[in-house]
């Protein structure tokens, strides 16, 4: 996976992310994204919902100053950034 792609990826994501009202994305120059979860939802719950669809990211709550509604998301290929937007769209508006 060259780094072109990967930055692609991570700008894919970003622009995806940020439409999403309930959901604030945070800019990256590393290969994962951290995203604040305003839905109501703790991070766990968010994690459990899209592991439910086949999704795995890093629930933040173990990190110092991020607990409870924070994830972070990992650079993919475009088609796995693709369905982890459509999968949101499913749980979050």
């Amino acid at each position: 996976y060259s780094r072109e792609k990967g930055i692609e990826s991570r700008e894919i994501l970003y622009r995806g992310l940020r439409k999403f009202k309930d959901l604030k994305v945070y800019p990256s120059e590393a290969n994962y994204l951290l995203v604040e979860i305003k839905n109501g939802m703790t991070s766990g719950e968010f994690c459990e919902e899209l592991l439910k669809r086949g999704v795995i990211v890093r629930d933040c709550k173990s990190f110092e100053g991020l607990e409870g509604e924070y994830i972070r998301v990992s650079i993919g290929t475009f088609e796995e950034d693709r369905r982890f937007l459509e999968i949101l769209r499913e749980i979050v508006s």
